[in-house]
């Protein structure tokens, strides 16, 4: 069986061709709708993910496999790294990787995908899910701290989630943080760049903290100016010892995260005991598509730990490889190119 390919360029291509805010869009809906039956235990595996993690000797950062089972659908397997030093050393970005789709049945290579583009859609999606359960619905200030490749796809899944009016920015290259306006053509919202992550927080409904702090260099932002409604997506704890966010936040805060284990290893909760988070973002889903009625809004403090887990990937994937299936776009190889040796692996005929 033939083998779909996605490069990174095929990625983009297909998001000026379907359109960003209808691949936005699709990838919310289709996570929102997912959660609700990963919720019902309607799924067959999602392991934490697991790699290994690089001294700052080398670089520093990870590189991960994350894999997820849907059983008579496929396996998804991504592997991931994140390197702080990318774009300085190789003009790469922080995060790369791909995305292998398996068939379930029988083992095969069905597609690979560029995991760059997939990536950050589904983080941002993700981030759209769990605003709309625990944000104020009439948010209209956003801030971000960190401004880098994630902060567009984090604001873009924000703006068709929210009528946001107003994003605060911060990032420790002042440049990069005053390039995201024009990064983010997809709204007529005003930009303003702040000198100080601390001061980017105040006034602000939503925020997003999408850094590259080292581990145990954390956190990025204090428990200070914060709205006493503030909804926190905290996206850039992704490796033991890095946070993003204050202990005293976190202990005041309602918490929900996405993959448990995965948060309590790696994401802001790895500071905080199990019972200390208060819901998971499927179950969250899960309780207002059961009850047939959208949850209560949280006006308190609330964040959302959002490691990322493969589930979404499996979803990504899904919307990428429907979308290429309609534009005809992918290229196409065969690995067992046979005939197979089906009893000798040296042999090159299917008898033997």
């Amino acid at each position: 069986m033939d083998a779909l390919i996605l490069s990174y360029s095929d990625t983009r291509r297909l998001v000026d061709m379907v359109g960003m805010d209808v691949i936005m869009r699709t990838c919310i809906d289709r996570l929102r709708n997912g959660f609700s039956e990963v919720s019902r235990e309607r799924w067959r595996g999602c392991p934490p993910r697991n790699g290994f993690v690089h001294d700052h000797s080398v670089g520093g950062g990870v590189i991960e496999n994350m894999p997820y089972l849907e059983v008579n659908r496929g396996m998804t397997l991504k592997t991931i790294s994140y390197k702080p030093n990318n774009n300085a050393e190789h003009r790469l970005p922080t995060v790369v990787g791909a995305i292998c789709r398996y068939s379930d049945s029988s083992g095969e290579l069905l597609a690979i995908c560029d995991a760059t583009v997939p990536t950050a859609i589904r983080t941002g999606a993700a981030t759209a899910v769990a605003s709309s359960m625990l944000a104020r619905p009439d948010s209209r200030t956003a801030a971000i701290v960190g401004a880098g490749l994630q902060a567009v796809t984090q604001i873009h899944a924000l703006c068709v989630s929210f009528a946001l009016e107003r994003i605060q920015v911060y990032d420790i290259d002042r440049k990069c943080a005053e390039s995201l306006k024009d990064r983010c053509n997809f709204t007529s919202a005003q930009f303003e760049v702040f000198d100080d992550p601390h001061g980017v927080v105040e006034g602000a409904d939503i925020l997003v903290t999408a850094t590259s702090v080292r581990p145990g260099a954390g956190p990025v932002v204090r428990d200070e100016r914060l709205s006493s409604h503030l909804h926190i997506n905290s996206i850039g704890s992704d490796e033991p010892g890095k946070t993003e966010l204050p202990l005293s936040v976190l202990n005041r805060a309602y918490i929900c995260v996405d993959h448990l284990d995965q948060a309590l290893n790696e994401g802001e909760c790895q500071v905080l005991e199990r019972d200390a988070i208060n819901v998971t973002l499927p179950d969250l889903v899960g309780i207002a598509r059961s009850t047939g009625q959208p949850l209560p809004q949280v006006h308190d403090l609330t964040v959302f730990d959002s490691t990322g887990f493969a589930f979404e990937d499996h979803v990504a994937l899904d919307v990428f490889l429907d979308f290429a299936a309609e534009a005809g776009l992918g290229g196409k190889f065969s690995i067992l190119d046979g005939p197979v040796g089906l009893h000798s692996p040296y042999s090159t005929s299917a008898t033997n």
